[in-house]
């Protein structure tokens, strides 16, 4: 991504744009960090997909509950009730009826895995499909094991140091 760009004014001026620092550039940004730690995980090889190449159904049942889904960039997914979305502005999680979006801006890094009651802590690595959000007080599902130790430490560097100041 071009960090600076030569702007030329309305008067000739020519002035040097941070296009690192535009709401465009942020989210170029933002998607380039989300999918190399998602090749990093091998994300595409497993019960992920990019959001690009997700099935048009998968994409309009995320596009009726997300509205606006230009900026979206991995797609975790069950079934019309259970996936998850990643995008570079909010995450979205639809799980046991209940749909919850948050913005990335507010993910703290407090994220805790939830394991279900029935099975002990020991086997969590493999059972749990849920992670906390404590910052946002949301939860999350993504399949249990790999899916959701990569989402866990995809989510983990936001918020970003980049801003739009």
């Amino acid at each position: 991504m071009e960090a600076l760009r030569k702007h030329v004014t309305g008067d000739g001026v020519m002035t040097a744009v941070d296009t690192a620092r535009t709401p465009a550039g942020i989210r170029a940004f933002r998607r380039d960090r989300i999918l190399r730690r998602a090749q990093q995980h091998k994300l595409f090889s497993l019960r992920c997909a990019h959001y690009e190449s997700a099935s048009a159904e998968r994409r309009e049942v995320v596009r009726g509950v997300v509205g606006d889904d230009s900026s979206m960039v991995l797609l975790f997914w069950e079934s019309e009730q259970k996936w998850t979305v990643l995008g570079t502005q909010v995450l979205a999680s639809c799980h046991d009826s209940v749909v919850e979006i948050c913005e990335l801006d507010v993910i703290g890094r407090d994220i805790c895995l939830l394991h279900p009651p029935e099975h002990d802590a020991r086997s969590a690595k493999t059972t749990a499909e849920y992670l906390r959000l404590s910052r946002p007080g949301i939860c999350v599902w993504a399949p249990s094991g790999a899916e959701l130790f990569a989402l866990w430490n995809i989510l983990l560097q936001f918020p970003l140091a980049v801003s739009e100041a």
